[in-house]
């Protein structure tokens, strides 16, 4: 191994540490990745539901919804 090598090998283990060398770092880490692949994913299932109405209403929507809706709405306790 050259110079070089351990120097790369030596900044490595460094960042390393410096990623998890701390509980605190570690756990703010883990939180905020957390918050942010919910709000990925929520915002995901939003603009896939959103634009799968607008798609099914372009096509003049599914014929069937409408009975099964209304359906549901008469088994449904009217408050």
């Amino acid at each position: 191994m050259t110079h070089d090598d351990h120097e790369k090998i030596d900044q490595l283990v460094k960042a390393i540490d410096r990623a998890y060398g701390s509980k605190k770092r570690l756990m703010l880490r883990g939180f905020v990745w957390g918050l942010f692949s919910g709000l990925g994913a929520t915002l995901g299932v939003a603009i896939v539901v959103a634009l799968l109405t607008l798609f099914i209403q372009a096509f003049g929507g599914v014929p069937f919804i409408g009975s099964v809706l209304q359906e549901l709405s008469d088994y449904l306790p009217q408050n």
